[in-house]
C-alpha cells in the first residue's frame, strides 16, 4: 500500500525537450498558473523557542514513564513538641550515689513480696517491702543496707534513702538516691476482661497494675520526630552509662578519689 509520501515525488517529464523540474517538497502543489515551480519560502527560526532553549538547559529524564515523587507529611519545622500521652508503663528503679557500690544499680520487677512488687538488679541486689521499703546488696530479704522507714506506698520512695538499722554499719556509707523510671509500652487499642491489648498485639494483665506496670502521662515522640533526630548529628555518649538506659549515673562526692 502506498504511504502518505506518494505525492511528494518529482514529476517525470513526458517530452524530451521539457526541462526536468527541481525536486521540491510537495511539487504537485507548489506550481503557479504557468506550471512553473514556486520556490518555497525560507524558514525563519523560531526566536521564542530559541530564547527559551538558551535560558533553560536541556533536561535529562531518567526512567521515562515514572510518576514524580510527591512529598507526604508535614515538614520537620511544622512538627510541634511531643505532648503528654497516657500509656501503660513498665516501672524500673535506679539507685545512685550510695557508699555501697553494689547498690548503685538499675532494678527491674521480679515478682511480689509481702503483697508489693520486688525489684532485682543484675548483680543480685534487691529492693523489697517488709513493713517498709528496704534495699539489700544481695538477694536476701532478711536484712537491708538502706531503707525508708516512713514509706509504705505501692512503690518505693523516691529521693534520698537512709542507712538507719543497716546490717552493715561499717560499709553502708552514704545512702543512695532512688528514682522511678517509666518505660512506655505501645498504645492500648482494645480491652479484654483480664487484659489490655496493645497495638503491637501483646497483652498486659490487669492484675499486674501497680506491681509491674502503672498508668502514667509520658512524653511520646512521633515517628517523624524520631526520624528527624536520626538525621541530625549525634553527640558522643557520656561515660558511665548503664545498659538499657540513656541517662548517665551521677557520681557522688563520696565516690570520688581523694586529691593527691
Amino acid at each position: 500500500m502506498a504511504g502518505p509520501g506518494i505525492f511528494n515525488r518529482t514529476r517525470i517529464p513526458l517530452d524530451a525537450d521539457e526541462p526536468i523540474p527541481e525536486a521540491t517538497e510537495n511539487t504537485w502543489k507548489s506550481k503557479d498558473a504557468a506550471g512553473k515551480p514556486v520556490p518555497a519560502a525560507p524558514k525563519t527560526p523560531n526566536t521564542v523557542s530559541m530564547a527559551n532553549t538558551a535560558q533553560e538547559p536541556p533536561t535529562t529524564h531518567h526512567g521515562a514513564g515514572k510518576a514524580k515523587a510527591r512529598k507526604v507529611g508535614k515538614p520537620p519545622e511544622d512538627l510541634g513538641p511531643p505532648k503528654p500521652e497516657r500509656r501503660i508503663c513498665m516501672v524500673a528503679l535506679r539507685a545512685s550515689g550510695a557508699g555501697q557500690e553494689s547498690c548503685n544499680q538499675d532494678y527491674r520487677y521480679c515478682g511480689l513480696h509481702q503483697g508489693k512488687p520486688m525489684f532485682k538488679a543484675c548483680n543480685g541486689a534487691v529492693i523489697y517491702f517488709n513493713k517498709f521499703w528496704k534495699m539489700n546488696k544481695i538477694y536476701k530479704t532478711t536484712g537491708w543496707i538502706y531503707c525508708v522507714k516512713d514509706s509504705s506506698g505501692c512503690w518505693p520512695s523516691e529521693g534520698r534513702w537512709s542507712s538507719e538499722g543497716t546490717s552493715d554499719p561499717n560499709g553502708a556509707g552514704r545512702p543512695p538516691s532512688l528514682v522511678l523510671i517509666d518505660e512506655p509500652l505501645p498504645r492500648q487499642v482494645a480491652e479484654e476482661s483480664t487484659a489490655y491489648i496493645l497495638e503491637d498485639g501483646q497483652k498486659v494483665l490487669k492484675r499486674e497494675e501497680n506491681k509491674s506496670w502503672r498508668w502514667n502521662e509520658v512524653l511520646v515522640r512521633s515517628k517523624e520526630d524520631i526520624l528527624r533526630s536520626l538525621l541530625e548529628p549525634r553527640e558522643e555518649r557520656p561515660s558511665g552509662l548503664v545498659p538499657g538506659f540513656l541517662e548517665p549515673k551521677e557520681d557522688s562526692p563520696a565516690d570520688s578519689p581523694p586529691a593527691p
